[in-house]
């Protein structure tokens, strides 16, 4: 069984949690299936499952432990029995990140003396990336790729909310700090958006035509017009609706293997014209994209840049988009798929 990464956090917590894992995925290249943490879908207890016994034995099964401590971590008992057993089985890579306002001050018990580091430390990350990368066998990687993924993570990262100590308060000075660093990040935003829109009507009163004016346009396009133009940059290709399932799969990190028979000749017989005309690879039962093909590059590109997009967009967006849709945004979503990408 290959190694796997076990994200230990707090409910409370889950939003940034996201965003972290959502790093790990891009920026590692750590399969989804590869990846437990039980406030993500497809990626925590299946329907059914015994809570506690479940995350037992998935802590004995992996080989790599990630804890998000965060003052919500503390006053998790779960989280608190996830640290003690992590701590007392063997054969155990453990990997504690302190997330603001935590500080080294604020490691507790087992934690005392234990080496860690920020979640906004750029060494300290890449020190997760090199270790995850070796405990998890994946081989080489794309520096590059990383550095763009760990810093977006952190440039985003002050827009994640983190629950402060419900039973031991900070002090006077810290809430004030606080209020004062949220006060500051409104008003830097509201100066932003206004600049933005000074430039805006600066380079309108420029144009000549308009081509141009739409080009200004599509520059200060929201986050809805951005994924509805990437959306549209992957409807371009006008691929098959076999060709997109495979697509489908292959983001999950799932390999393809439909059955063979007469009751799947709906899947086989567009799966073969599909390889026939470039779309697609069959060996044996398994299905996959044949990535030299053009329009299946350009589709690739495409789906990661949803996917980039995804990763930054702001929590009112995401909001906004689950209360439309009724689930949340991400490419894991089928559904997603359906409404979007014509699966």
């Amino acid at each position: 069984m290959a190694p796997k990464v076990f994200i230990s956090h707090a409910a409370a917590d889950a939003e940034s949690v996201r965003k972290f894992v959502e790093m790990l995925r891009l920026g590692v290249d750590v399969p989804r299936e590869r990846i437990f943490c039980t406030s993500l879908q497809g990626m925590g207890i299946p329907a059914g499952k015994n809570f506690v016994s479940f995350i037992r034995d998935e802590l004995r099964e992996c080989k790599f432990v990630i804890s998000i401590l965060t003052p919500s971590y503390y006053e998790s008992q779960f989280c608190m029995s996830e640290l003690g057993a992590t701590w007392i089985l063997d054969g155990i890579e453990f990997f504690p990140i302190l997330v603001p306002p935590l500080n080294y001050g604020h490691l507790k018990a087992v934690l005392t003396g234990v080496q860690s580091g920020s979640i906004i430390d750029k060494d300290f990350l890449s020190q997760l990336h090199d270790r995850l990368r070796v405990a998890l066998q994946l081989g080489s990687s794309d520096t590059s790729n990383w550095e763009v993924n760990r810093d977006t993570f952190i440039n985003g990262f002050p827009k994640l909310v983190i629950k402060g100590f419900s039973n031991v308060p900070f002090s006077e000075v810290e809430k004030s700090e606080k209020k004062y660093e949220t006060a500051q990040t409104a008003l830097q935003a509201k100066s932003e958006e206004i600049d933005q829109l000074k430039e805006q009507i600066t380079e309108l009163e420029k144009c000549k035509d308009a081509q141009e004016v739409q080009d200004v346009k599509q520059k200060y396009d929201t986050e809805q017009e951005k994924l509805d133009a990437l959306v549209d940059k992957f409807k371009e290709e006008r691929l098959p609706r076999i060709v997109i399932e495979a697509l489908y799969y292959e983001q999950r990190g799932q390999v393809w293997r439909p059955k063979r028979g007469f009751d799947y000749n709906h899947i086989w017989e567009p799966a073969e014209d599909a390889e026939a005309n470039g779309f697609l690879e069959i060996d044996e039962n398994e299905i996959s994209s044949n990535s030299s093909h053009p329009p299946i590059t350009r589709a690739k590109q495409a789906v990661l840049d949803i996917e980039n997009f995804i990763l930054h967009t702001s929590r009112e967006f995401d909001a906004n988009f689950e209360k439309e849709y009724d689930y949340a945004l991400t490419l894991d979503n089928r559904q997603f798929w359906r409404d979007f990408l014509g699966l």
